[in-house]
């Protein structure tokens, strides 16, 4: 019997190098062509962004064999290719039709923000770029992490070396954090064209903003998916923003970043994320839909695992335990029992009083019952002990957890509506009390302060002070 001879056939492709990486001998190259990528050995040096024609066979798994050194391509030959390219790439990057999970006029609105977002990530996985996603520490941001991930997972080339997950314990987008980031990627094995930095449920706040302009100087493209108020100067520096500030509601916190987030990953391939959209809306106490038990308990044994594992956690670890009912239950059950013993110590250190403009107050002495770094967090035990006295009063209600370092706000309903905006009442304060606050905001209803030392009692009696001057109608 003799042998079937195969004959491929040789082929010449024109496309722009993304990525460039230094073998022992010679070097290995990803191109950008009209079709996709294709990756190549040479043994010649050559650097991403330049455009190159290849020559040789190409097989089904992307990998070109070449038959000859890539030919790198200059003046108008090389534009021309360069544009072909990147009108294709912007083609395959189109964003997918979809319907959001909340069809209403505000989501409507959002959905334009999401919409770049979807397509400046889909195109840079396409294009195989570096992606580096940082994620808030809670339900609502490990929720979208998980979200983004499996949609970036799908289109990604060779994930393991393009797309990275980071927690981020901080609502605020520190220095710190974008020299770890820039590190990182400065020291990646292979050279790339601009990276991209995305933070999911943190880092629109002003307290960010020097942060962000540390990672956009160094070349990053930085695109931002987060339901907090975003300041001016973030807005400024952002490549995207995909956020509910710019819509008509009175109330665009509930409008989640995790829901945000799945909206994003559903623009960019098909993919199922509803119970994690709701687990998002749920961990945040969202009122948009009612949250069933199984969401409540999700969202708060993602809150108690991301408390004691932040820097062992990783996305696929939550995805494991959401998985798992027998585990989950037993997490659930933990974070229950802690959540009713400190609610019960916070209760016995719990002051209320009723101001003269209608507004009841709850003090809180958070650092008689709770302890840094346990779960729940002090900014939790604030709205358990609010949930309860909730019950129990009439009118605006505004709870306060205090301690020698931070601040934590909690407001009903009643309150809003008589004119209560914890937000905005801390963007006065870090305007009167210069030096008294590390950082600060959040939500009209929940909000947090950072002192510093020796701040906690002028900043506590300077916040009660701006409650009582509320007039109500």
């Amino acid at each position: 019997m003799g042998t079937i001879e195969i004959k491929i056939k040789e082929t010449r492709i024109k496309g722009k190098i993304t990525r460039a990486t230094e073998l022992r001998e010679g070097y290995k190259l990803l191109v950008l062509t009209e079709k996709g990528l294709v990756e190549t050995v040479t043994q010649e040096k050559f650097e991403a962004g330049e455009i190159v024609e290849l020559s040789g066979t190409l097989q089904l798994d992307g990998f070109m064999r070449a038959s000859e050194e890539p030919k790198k391509l200059e003046g108008k030959e090389a534009e021309e290719e360069r544009k072909k390219v990147e009108e294709a790439l912007e083609q395959k990057a189109k964003t997918l039709e979809t319907k959001p999970l909340i069809n209403d006029g505000t989501m409507n609105e959002i959905m334009e923000s999401v919409e770049k977002a979807a397509f400046e990530l889909k195109k840079a996985a396409l294009e195989g770029k570096p992606i580096l996603m940082r994620y808030h520490g809670d339900a609502d941001g490990i929720a979208g992490g998980i979200m983004l991930r499996k949609a970036l997972g799908k289109i990604v080339w060779d994930a393991r070396n393009s797309f990275w997950s980071f927690q981020n314990d901080s609502a605020v987008y520190k220095n710190k954090h974008a020299l770890k980031d820039i590190s990182w990627l400065s020291g990646l094995y292979y050279e790339h064209e601009q990276p991209v930095v995305l933070l999911v449920d943190f880092a629109a706040n002003p307290e960010s903003a020097d942060a962000l302009k540390l990672i956009k100087k160094a070349g990053f493209k930085v695109i931002v998916i987060d339901h907090h108020p975003p300041g001016e100067q973030t807005r400024q520096t952002v490549d995207v923003l995909a956020a509910p500030w710019n819509t008509k509601t009175q109330n665009p916190a509930q409008y989640t970043a995790g829901l945000l987030a799945g909206e994003t990953a559903k623009k960019i391939t098909e993919i199922n994320v509803e119970q994690l959209q709701k687990i998002s809306l749920a961990g945040d106490k969202s009122k948009l839909v009612e949250p069933s038990e199984e969401a409540k308990k999700n969202s708060t044994a993602l809150d108690f695992l991301a408390t004691y594992s932040k820097f062992s956690n990783s996305l696929e670890f939550y995805e494991k335990i959401l998985a798992d009912e027998k585990m989950l239950e037993s997490i659930y059950q933990q974070a229950k029992h802690q959540i009713e013993t400190m609610t019960a110590a916070a209760r016995e250190h719990t002051k209320t009083r009723k101001l003269e403009n209608g507004f009841t107050i709850a003090l809180v002495k958070l650092d008689a019952a709770a302890k840094k770094g346990e779960f729940p967090s002090k900014g939790k035990a604030t709205g358990r002990v609010h949930d309860e006295i909730e019950m129990q009063v009439k009118g605006p209600l505004v709870t306060i957890g205090y301690g020698s370092k931070a601040i934590n706000m909690r407001a009903n309903k009643q309150a809003l509506e008589a004119g209560f905006d914890a937000n905005k009442i801390i963007q006065q304060m870090k305007e009167e009390l210069k030096g008294a606050m590390e950082a600060g905001g959040g939500h009209a209803a929940a909000s947090g302060i950072r002192l510093n030392a020796g701040y906690g009692k002028i900043v506590l009696e300077e916040l009660v002070k701006k409650i009582e001057q509320i007039k109500i109608d």
